[in-house]
């Protein structure tokens, strides 16, 4: 997309997925933080703006306390005590200037016999150093990093939603009396019988229609729901039916769950032979 950074568009396409994003350098987080706001991935946006502000104030509160080693560096270095001189006649605390004579222009480093001038010298030259080099500190602030704890669920949802709501399908399961919209990505990943059933038939169409004759549509509308969400109500009515045909989509969890129910299910029995169709309506 124009005015994105690659690099940009690849943390948000990968968290997307992940819900993580990790080792973001500095440099780059004004575009990230602009692009998560255009883009409307508002928890990595909020994440951004806190981390930027919470940079702000360590940078701050670094300076003021580089500011204040400084001034205690000058206090340090220049004292406030006036050198002294001894005459020949060994008269104390008479200077120049009691003398009615001008000072003397700044001895340099090198002719300075006082250690207590030298060190105002060298104190005064250090505190100009670091004033000239406080904006240019080398520290590096760390990386953003991120993590949504949340993010599993969300897409979860949201992806359930997308199905009973029958959009962004590209597989309709059919049996006698009900259809099914899916997407294939959800039952690949979830039943590794219709993963095979899907990729071996599909041959590259993006829209396929799966009939399955035998399964009663309400089995198959509790097996399509386990499959986006996880769950599923199981009853000592239904219990049966539901082991066979998870048996037969190879649905480990699923006939456990039925054998803890019903114990009495014998699970020895061969998978049912189910007649499909597949059909490419284009």
């Amino acid at each position: 997309m124009r005015g994105v950074q690659y690099s940009v568009m690849d943390i948000l396409v990968d968290y997307a997925y992940s819900g993580t994003i990790a080792g973001v350098e500095r440099d780059m987080m004004a575009s990230l933080t602009e692009s998560s706001r255009v883009f409307k991935f508002k928890d990595v946006h909020e994440a951004c703006k806190s981390y930027l502000h919470k940079e702000k104030k360590s940078v701050k509160s670094r300076t003021i306390a580089q500011l204040k080693h400084i001034e205690t560096l000058s206090e340090d270095g220049l004292g406030n005590d006036s050198p002294t001189q001894v005459t020949s006649q060994g008269d104390v605390g008479r200077t120049d200037d009691d003398s009615g004579q001008e000072s003397s222009s700044e001895v340099p480093p090198s002719e300075r016999t006082d250690e207590k001038d030298r060190k105002r010298y060298d104190s005064g030259n250090d505190s100009t150093s670091l004033r000239s080099t406080l904006s240019s500190s080398d520290f590096t602030p760390p990386d953003f990093s991120y993590n949504n704890p949340k993010h599993a669920n969300d897409i979860v949802r949201e992806i359930n939603r997308t199905r009973r709501e029958a959009i962004l399908f590209d597989v309709v399961l059919r049996t006698q009396t009900k259809d099914f919209p899916c997407q294939r990505l959800v039952l690949e990943t979830g039943s590794s019988y219709l993963s095979h059933l899907i990729t071996q038939e599909l041959q590259g169409s993006k829209h396929m229609d799966v009939f399955l004759t035998r399964i009663p549509s309400d089995v198959l509308q509790k097996l399509v729901g386990y499959l986006y969400t996880g769950k599923m109500e199981i009853t000592d009515r239904d219990v049966r039916k539901v082991y066979k045909w998870a048996k037969k989509f190879q649905l480990n969890e699923v006939c456990e769950a039925c054998c803890t129910l019903d114990d009495t299910i014998d699970t020895t029995k061969s998978i049912v032979s189910e007649k499909t169709t597949l059909t490419n309506p284009e």
